[in-house]
């Protein structure tokens, strides 16, 4: 279930976002994090990587 952040507007997996109990609004984890680090002076920049996929490997790879 997507839900939308009252800040930014994105639409992200409700567990990817956090109440305030200030004013009760959802942010999305990059709107919190850039919200409290510009309130403790700390430089934040969001990165986002891209997914990767591994596979095992067939059993016939595997050395005994």
């Amino acid at each position: 279930m997507k839900v939308v952040c009252d800040h930014c507007g994105a639409k992200v997996p409700k567990y990817e976002t956090i109440i305030s109990p200030e004013d009760g609004k959802r942010r999305c984890f990059n709107c919190f994090n850039k919200k409290i680090s510009q309130e403790l002076g700390i430089d934040f920049e969001t990165v986002n990587f891209d997914p990767i996929t591994i596979e095992d490997s067939p059993q016939s790879d595997l050395v005994v």
